[in-house]
């Protein structure tokens, strides 16, 4: 959250003239700090998938096991499909949403 916040103000030259940087060591500070973010926002993609991940599963067990009478199985089956169709989507978009904005910003950095 912190590194959201730093990153945000790099851009705010009133804020930036406080600190009385030079432009080629501003650059090299954006560049840094984007950097840390990214690496960040990227090892953190497993644990904040995993959690979501965990969430699906314990629905669908929920579902599964106290769902309802042997009559309502043809419903709970068709429920549970679903369920895997819906959360397998949201994966995905989250996935993107997450990973998208780092990968992005290594494709800005001039090497």
């Amino acid at each position: 959250m912190l590194l959201v916040v730093a990153c945000c103000f790099l851009w705010l030259d009133p804020l930036v003239e406080i600190y009385e940087l030079s432009n080629d060591s501003l650059q090299k500070l954006r560049i840094a700090v984007f950097l840390v973010w990214a690496a960040v926002q990227i090892s953190l993609v497993r644990p904040l998938m995993q959690a979501y991940f965990h969430g699906a599963l314990v629905q669908w067990y929920n579902l599964r096991h106290f769902g309802g009478t042997k009559k309502d199985e043809d419903h709970i089956s068709k429920q549970i499909q679903m369920k895997v169709m819906v959360n397998t989507y949201i994966a995905c978009k989250v996935a993107i949403q997450v990973l998208g904005p780092s990968f992005q910003f290594f494709l800005w950095i001039p090497f």
